[in-house]
């Protein structure tokens, strides 16, 4: 998406990712074909899916080597986990309660999957400023639940708190997150991030042949596995309405 968005706005690309480039002659798939197909400039750092500190050097690495040539790169963590990046789920936060109203109902529940905190960070400050804005009361407020599929959200890292709160003070809203409305379930991970879970393959399955959705097993499909997990144990009642977040991912399905 990164790409796509600078294939429209004429800024160059330049994407840090794990594993080695395709062999001479060998063709991308999935995301990389349509990071490809937009443009980008592909680093490949020969890292493992998992290992996010090293792909992170990498991208300080990266950023000075063109700040060096004299250019002005704005340099973006993994997952855009940023406070300007969280504002994107924080407006998304703030849409899905208004089209929820418009359907007549509020749900109980916002479930989604997170991985470096950025999408997380931005639900609960659309939460906290609807609250504090007086059009949406505490008590009537959905859960946010997160299935953490990386193992660094899972442990706390990043604070997630801390980023939904900077992300509120660029909105300009006086309030912050309690730490107590922080709910992350990591139960659903598997082995580590970007290893297939029986789970995660069964709730790939289950999407696709009841609502024709596609989902990945490295993000969402382990995230809608978490889901089904928590109904089958009976967290909501059978009036209760949940929400699952599809953020993405499906071009995995593909690679």
């Amino acid at each position: 998406m990164t790409a796509a968005a600078g294939s429209r706005l004429g800024v160059e690309v330049h994407l840090v990712l794990a594993g080695d480039a395709p062999a001479e002659g060998g063709r991308q798939t999935g995301n990389q074909l349509l990071a490809q197909m937009f443009g980008a400039q592909m680093h490949h750092t020969g890292a493992a899916e998992s290992h996010w500190g090293e792909l992170e050097i990498a991208r300080e690495s990266l950023t000075a080597e063109l700040a060096e040539q004299g250019l002005a790169p704005s340099s973006i963590p993994i997952g855009g986990s940023t406070a300007v990046g969280a504002l994107g789920y924080a407006l998304a936060f703030v849409e899905l309660i208004d089209q929820c109203r418009s359907e007549g109902f509020l749900p109980r529940a916002v479930v989604f999957t997170s991985s470096s905190g950025g999408t997380h960070a931005g639900l609960l400050a659309g939460r906290a400023a609807l609250i504090a804005d007086g059009r949406l009361r505490a008590e009537e407020a959905p859960d946010i639940v997160a299935i953490g599929v990386a193992k660094g959200v899972n442990l706390g890292v990043p604070c997630v708190a801390e980023l939904a709160d900077a992300a509120l003070g660029l909105m300009r809203v006086e309030t912050c997150v309690d730490q107590a409305d922080i709910e992350v379930d990591p139960r659903w991970i598997g082995d580590d991030y970007a290893v297939p879970t029986d789970a995660g393959t069964a709730a790939i399955e289950w999407a696709a042949r009841r609502g024709g959705w596609l989902m990945d097993p490295t993000y969402s499909g382990k995230g809608l596995s978490g889901l089904l997990g928590l109904i089958d144990e009976e967290r909501w009642d059978g009036d209760d309405q949940v929400v699952f977040i599809h953020s993405g991912g499906w071009p995995a399905l593909f690679a």
